[in-house]
């Protein structure tokens, strides 16, 4: 009796201790995977989670984070490579979705490593993209501002035909942005090589090829958990014009643009992109709207419908001169949100620009279901991307197989 009294007891104990661990090693893990942000973590997210967090931020917060924007000079027209009381003082008003970085904000690794480290402590509920423009080659804000070595234009990899080397140039950019702390990169570039538009910037004409390299350059960014962008949707490769400096147009017809360039998209869309960048384009064959693609509801339509992507759409810059060109009655960031826009990236006026959408939806002229569609989305992939987890990672920015690589594309 006394022997069974004493089995079941240490049959309790084992099962309590037993239990004890699990529950240690749970909250250990949580607590760990909230100290780092593991390179390749899953990408699985709490959609309850999500619906929460959403609920309970104002409209105000809302319309903050459908913005993205840069601060490339102070008021005295210096650069800035450090935050400042007007730049932080804007982040915090607006609520920003993200900010992104040109040259006029970094000088040195440490100083640029300095300066994200001071966005990322300012107290919002949602945390920022960093985000910059790294395509690699003629396109790659970290290169023209000597921060690293440049790498071969894109062109030049897309003449290798070889995946595997645009996984590995992919990597060598996001080890780098992931070393000075960014989370979202502009890149790469989906358009086909038939003008002069694009060029080199573009793997080439044959759209398979294209989408194969965009694929491997995708998981490249993936492995150092940096956020991809397909761009420029729906295609550059057939417009007139370049859209930093003039009004473009095309009359590509969308049936060219399924057995084209499309295809680079649909291997970017499938190899788990969540953010596809709309260009500046008009569409004469794929609209009777007179308006770029930015800003036309026709355009957001077929991506939606013929792509099915239900990820992040952001607009390209809204500063560039083929939207300033423009005659609206309203801010191209408010014509662009009620287009189809999630996101909306370098708004010429900040303040005009959030102060025009909140009114609208204060107001009722722009739905409550409308704004929360974008803010779930962009809350979600920032959720994917880890951005609400600390990151402590130490990441080592060149590897000594990084000049095999290059010398292997250029010959």
């Amino acid at each position: 009796m006394k022997n069974q009294r004493s089995y079941k007891f240490q049959i309790i104990f084992l099962f309590i201790i037993i239990i004890f661990i699990s529950y240690y090693y749970i909250f250990f893990s949580n607590n760990t995977n909230n100290q780092t942000n593991n390179i390749g973590a899953s990408k699985q997210v709490n959609k309850l989670e999500v619906e929460l967090l959403v609920s309970s931020m104002t409209n105000e917060e809302k319309v903050g984070q459908l913005f993205l924007c840069a601060f490339r000079k102070d008021s005295d027209a210096n650069n800035i490579y450090f935050l400042n009381d007007e730049a932080r003082a804007a982040i915090e008003k607006y609520n920003l979705g993200g900010v992104i970085l040109f040259s006029e904000n970094m000088q040195s690794i440490s100083q640029t490593k300095k300066l994200i480290s001071q966005l990322k402590e300012i107290p919002l509920g949602v945390p920022m993209f960093i985000s910059i423009d790294s395509e690699g080659g003629l396109v790659d804000r970290l290169a023209n501002s000597s921060l690293f070595p440049n790498l071969p234009y894109i062109s030049k990899l897309g003449n290798t035909n070889d995946p595997n080397l645009a996984f590995e140039y992919s990597k060598i950019i996001g080890r780098r942005l992931s070393s000075l702390g960014f989370n979202l990169n502009f890149a790469p570039v989906c358009d086909l090589d038939n003008s002069d538009v694009i060029q080199y910037r573009s793997f080439g004409k044959d759209p398979n090829m294209v989408g194969k390299m965009v694929e491997s350059y995708i998981n490249g960014l993936d492995k150092y958990n940096i956020g991809s962008t397909l761009k420029h949707f729906p295609g550059l490769g057939n417009s007139i014009g370049d859209t930093h400096n003039v009004m473009s147009t095309s009359n590509v017809t969308l049936d060219a643009l399924e057995r084209s360039d499309f295809i680079p998209f649909k291997y970017g869309i499938n190899a788990g992109s969540n953010i596809i960048m709309m260009n500046h384009v008009e569409y004469s064959n794929l609209s009777n709207i007179s308006l770029p693609a930015s800003l036309n509801s026709d355009i957001y339509g077929i991506l939606r419908d013929k792509l099915n992507f239900d990820g992040i759409v952001i607009t390209d810059g809204l500063e560039m001169r083929a939207i300033t060109k423009q005659t609206i009655n309203t801010s191209a960031s408010y014509a662009a949100f009620v287009a189809g826009a999630d996101m909306l990236l370098l708004p010429k006026d900040i303040d005009l620009s959030y102060k025009e959408i909140l009114k609208a939806v204060n107001t009722g002229k722009i739905s409550q279901e409308r704004l929360n569609s974008s803010v779930k989305r962009i809350v979600t992939y920032k959720y994917e991307l880890g951005l609400f987890l600390e990151n402590k990672l130490d990441i080592n920015s060149n590897y000594l197989n990084d000049q095999k690589m290059i010398d292997k594309i250029n010959k």
